[in-house]
C-alpha cells in the first residue's frame, strides 16, 4: 500500500474517549463523506490524465484498540451482558465452552439495534 493512497479520516485524541452520542456525530459526518467517495469523484486533471479521471474510495480496515473498535462498530463494551462481537451468549453463560450452541450474531439484527439506538 502506497502512503499517497492512504486516507486517514479521523484520529480521536485522548485523554477521554467520546461517548456514544459524540462518536455517532463524528461517524455520521464521515459516513456521508464516504458515501460520496464511493459513488465516485471526478478529478478534472491528474498526473495520469489531462482529461481527468474518476476515483472511488472504500474502507479496507479500521485500526484501534478493542475499546475503540467495539464503539465504532456499534458493539457494547466488554463488561456488557452480551459482550461478544461474534455471538449473543449472555455473560451468565460465559463458562459454557461448547461454542456449537452459542447463538451467532446476525447482520440484520445488528442493523436493527443500530437503527433503534439512532432513532431513540
Amino acid at each position: 500500500m502506497k502512503p499517497e493512497n492512504v486516507y486517514i479520516p479521523a484520529i480521536i485524541p485522548g485523554p477521554k474517549e467520546p461517548n456514544g452520542e459524540q462518536l455517532s456525530y463524528l461517524l455520521r459526518l464521515l459516513v456521508e463523506e464516504l458515501k460520496e467517495l464511493w459513488k465516485g469523484v471526478h478529478f478534472f486533471a491528474t498526473s495520469n490524465s489531462n482529461s481527468g479521471e474518476t476515483i472511488q474510495l472504500a474502507i479496507l480496515n479500521v485500526i484501534g484498540d478493542i475499546v475503540a473498535i467495539r464503539k465504532i462498530t456499534g458493539f457494547i463494551s466488554h463488561s456488557g451482558s452480551r459482550f461478544c462481537s461474534f455471538c449473543t451468549i449472555h455473560k451468565d453463560h460465559i463458562e459454557d465452552i461448547n461454542t456449537d450452541i452459542w447463538p451467532s450474531r446476525k447482520l440484520r439484527s445488528h442493523k436493527r439495534y443500530v437503527d433503534s439506538w439512532l432513532n431513540f
